[in-house]
């Protein structure tokens, strides 16, 4: 039984040498192929992507393209936010002139009295334009009498 044992114990120790045997060249192949594929020159098949991840001189290229990319993005940016300074601006200004008109307040009065005298919807626009010069007419009453 002793020699049954010994013979096994023989076999495991070879069969354990082989499976290091066989690591080793795994991993002496695996690195002879990450050599060769660091290595590489650029064909056709290959293109040009190894150059330029080892910092070639298409790497370059890329960061002049990056930076036109985002100066345009930067460009595009300040042009839309002019765009919305100007739409504040205008709006500011056209709140301001309806304080000052008097068309703000004109226009309260109006829809109040829609409301208030139930002007058919076919009426309304007919209605507002009449009020409207009637309010002018009003309020330039009012300034020449102010004048005087």
């Amino acid at each position: 039984m002793s020699a049954m044992n010994q013979s096994s114990q023989s076999k495991l120790r070879k069969l354990s040498q082989n499976d290091d045997d066989n690591d080793l060249k795994h991993n002496s192949s695996q690195k002879k192929l990450d050599e060769s594929h660091n290595s590489r020159d650029n064909t056709f098949i290959t293109g040009d992507h190894h150059n330029a991840k080892k910092g070639g001189a298409h790497n370059d290229d890329e960061t002049e393209e990056e930076r036109q990319r985002r100066e345009e993005e930067e460009f595009r940016r300040r042009e839309e936010e002019e765009k919305v300074r100007k739409r504040q601006e205008q709006a500011l200004m056209f709140e301001k002139y309806l304080e000052e008109s008097g068309l703000s307040l004109s226009f309260q009065i109006i829809f109040t009295e829609l409301i208030q005298k139930q002007i058919a919807e076919d009426q309304v626009y007919a209605y507002t334009a009449m009020r409207l010069r009637q309010i002018g007419k009003e309020l330039e009453q009012l300034e020449n009498k102010q004048h005087k």
